[in-house]
């Protein structure tokens, strides 16, 4: 996190190896771990050598050191290698079985034992895990109130964030959840945070990561289209999914739970219906039950494509 400060600190300039060794008073292996773990986590890129802060890392100069856990968990509940590992532990497996599994299904060029200590040590910093005296983890679910009224604000918005994280992980599975991409699970996590307050919003999003795994399981299987079909081709959930069933990769009844989910986001998507002129007043229970099949149907197509597995 020191080193974060620094980047932020540095704006458009950026530093160098060399130059966050010095910052941090640091040595040059211990500084390219920590950067290393910067640009995984989404804190800060690396361009021509040079090393620059997530414009949302410049709420670290604002903060002191006893205040930075909180920024730093906002990006480790990101991460979805943690959230897979948190998601196992909260089921019942050992640390080290967390870590075994993740290491399996992300490629993180590291040994279990490392992941496992990193992915602790990390979730302890940020106030998210504990261990008991027999070595048992525990989540924190509350987190200790700090003077400052933007990182209260930060704080409330972690605790919602983080759940609905643990859920779609927990809702997904561990091989679908990693299949899924990055961007998408964003997308999910903002369904599920705005679906009270803004339902249309919320349908939009699970329908974004919803087309958009549709699109990814077109594509991965795009040798068993009939010749002169193009995934590329196709425009939205309706289009995906019928030609997805039309060439038998997803069943049928996977292909209605991709038609209602089509029709809750135009339904939410226009304000008046081109056809029949009428208007839709979507509501948060709409939005939630929209949120779940999807979820169900993107569990189920992925179990059905690449384990041959009919489940709903």
């Amino acid at each position: 996190m020191q080193i974060v400060e620094g980047l932020a600190l540095s704006q458009s300039r950026g530093l160098s190896l060399e130059e966050a060794c010095k910052y941090a008073d640091i040595s040059d292996v211990y500084a390219r771990r920590a950067l290393d773990a910067v640009v995984q986590l989404g804190m800060g890129s690396m361009q021509s050598g040079r090393y620059f802060a997530d414009p949302e890392c410049n709420i670290v100069t604002k903060a002191n050191a006893g205040q930075w856990p909180v920024i730093f968990r906002k990006f480790l509940q990101r991460f979805d290698p943690f959230i897979l590992f948190i998601m196992l532990v909260g089921k019942g497996d050992s640390s080290n079985d967390a870590a075994r599994k993740t290491s399996a299904i992300y490629p993180i060029e590291a040994p279990a034992e490392i992941i496992q200590s990193t992915l602790l040590g990390w979730g302890a910093y940020a106030d998210i895990l504990e261990a008991d005296r027999k070595g048992r983890l525990r989540l924190k679910v509350d987190t200790e109130k700090l003077e400052a009224e933007y990182l209260k604000e930060l704080i409330r918005a972690l605790e919602s964030d983080f759940k609905a994280r643990i859920y779609i992980a927990g809702k997904l599975g561990d091989e679908v959840f990693a299949f899924v991409d990055h961007t998408d699970v964003e997308f999910m996590v903002s369904a599920i945070r705005k679906h009270g307050e803004d339902p249309r919003s919320g349908i939009e999003n699970i329908g974004r990561a919803f087309e958009d795994f549709l699109r990814k399981v077109g594509t991965t299987e795009s040798g068993r289209l009939s010749e002169g079909q193009k995934i590329s081709e196709c425009r939205g959930i309706g289009q995906l999914a019928t030609t997805l069933k039309t060439n038998k990769i997803i069943h049928e009844k996977q292909y209605d739970l991709s038609s209602y989910v089509n029709a809750m986001r135009l339904a939410s998507a226009h304000g008046k219906e081109a056809a029949t002129n009428v208007t839709w007043t979507v509501n948060p229970d709409a939005a939630i039950e929209t949120i779940l099949t999807a979820l169900t149907g993107i569990r189920s197509i992925h179990h059905y494509v690449f384990k041959n597995l009919n489940t709903l």
